[in-house]
Parts: structure tokens; C-alpha cells; sequence
């Protein structure tokens, strides 16, 4: 009985020495990885500093003056009085009914831009369809017809005068006859109407871009 207690001590004993070995073995790596690390990291920030430590290249160059020469008496171009202009659609057209004292205050803004062009045009333009009567035009929708009436020429010119604008009229361009060709018929009504009433407007056909 003796003899079998001695041989598990040594036993255990052995056991102890080899986890010991074992734990050693491995703190000896973890000291040495470290170790390795610091080195390269060490090794890495000198090489770096080595990258980064010159002196930049003097690249700036002599300041060269050039002074303006500008001859007052050439005229290299001419532009029209009228270069600010503006685009009037048929909803704000039709929608331009306002009280005297909102029409006062337009009035005066208005006519702050003159000289100018008045282009009556839009979407609706190429869609306007003239009538005589003096009937109130349905909304506009697009594809159809938009009806006007003299009481619309009368109001486009009676701004324009206030403003002392010039009008550039849109005519439509879509009506057609049976055989594809331009009918011109319901546009010089408009034409008409308005040299009648010495409207001075001016004609452009289509709403172009």
C-alpha cells in the first residue's frame, strides 16, 4: 500500500512539472510576440520618419501683372435696350385680375423692367383657338383648345402700355389643315384684331424653345 501512494505522488508531481513546463512554454511565446511587435512597430515609425522628413520644394513663382487696357471709344458690340425681357404664360394672363390697388403696385414694378419684351407664349400658345365672342375661356388643359377673346388682347395690350413693354405674340403653330399644311386662318384673326386696334405687337409662330 506504501509503495502505491509513492508512485501517485510522483505521479502528481510529474503531472505538476509538465502544466508548469506547458504554462512556460506559452508565456515564453506571448514575452517573445510581443517583443517581435515592439520591433516592427519601432522599425515601422523610422521608416516613416524617414518618408516624411524632407523639405518641400520651392515651387512659387514671380508675380506677373497684367494691367488692363480698356479703349472707351471702341465699340465692340451693341446690345439691345430691350435685353431684359420677360415671359408672360397664358395662366397668369388669365388669372391677372386683381384689385386697382394690387393693380397699382404690378403697375409700378412692371414698368421698372421697361424697356423690355412681353412674350406671350407658353404651352397654352400653341393651343390658343381666337373668338370673337366675349365668352369666359375654359381652363386650359393640355391637348385641347384654349379659347381667348378680344377682352384678352385688350388686357395684354393695356399692360404692356402701362409697363411700356413691347409684346412678342405667340401664335399656334399645330393648326393644321386636312392636308397637313399650316392653317393660318384663326391666327390672322388675332393678327387682325390687333392692327385694328393699333395694337403694336409683334409675331413669333409656335411656342419654340
Amino acid at each position: 500500500m506504501e509503495r502505491v501512494i509513492n508512485l501517485s505522488k510522483i505521479f502528481s508531481f510529474l503531472r505538476l512539472f509538465r502544466d508548469r513546463r506547458i504554462k512556460c512554454n506559452i508565456l515564453v511565446v506571448v514575452v517573445y510576440s510581443v517583443i517581435v511587435v515592439l520591433i516592427l512597430l519601432s522599425q515601422h515609425q523610422r521608416d516613416v520618419g524617414k518618408v516624411y522628413s524632407y523639405t518641400a520644394a520651392d515651387v512659387s513663382y514671380p508675380l506677373i501683372k497684367f494691367p488692363p487696357n480698356i479703349t472707351s471709344s471702341l465699340v465692340i458690340a451693341t446690345v439691345d435696350e430691350r435685353f431684359i425681357s420677360v415671359g408672360i404664360p397664358w395662366a397668369t394672363l388669365i388669372e391677372w385680375d386683381v384689385n386697382p390697388t394690387a393693380e397699382k403696385k404690378i403697375t409700378i414694378l412692371t414698368k421698372a423692367l421697361s424697356p423690355a419684351y412681353a412674350r406671350i407664349g407658353g404651352t397654352a400658345a400653341d393651343f390658343v383657338n381666337f373668338n370673337d365672342l366675349e365668352k369666359k375661356p375654359k381652363p386650359f388643359q393640355r391637348r385641347t383648345i384654349f379659347e381667348i377673346n378680344r377682352k384678352h388682347l385688350d388686357r395684354i395690350n393695356q399692360i404692356a402700355e402701362k409697363a411700356s413693354w413691347q409684346v412678342l405674340f405667340t401664335l399656334s403653330s399645330l393648326k393644321r389643315s386636312k392636308n397637313g399644311s399650316w392653317d393660318p386662318s384663326n391666327p390672322l384673326r388675332i393678327v387682325k384684331y390687333a392692327a385694328d386696334r393699333g395694337y403694336k405687337f409683334g409675331w413669333e409662330l409656335g411656342n419654340g424653345k
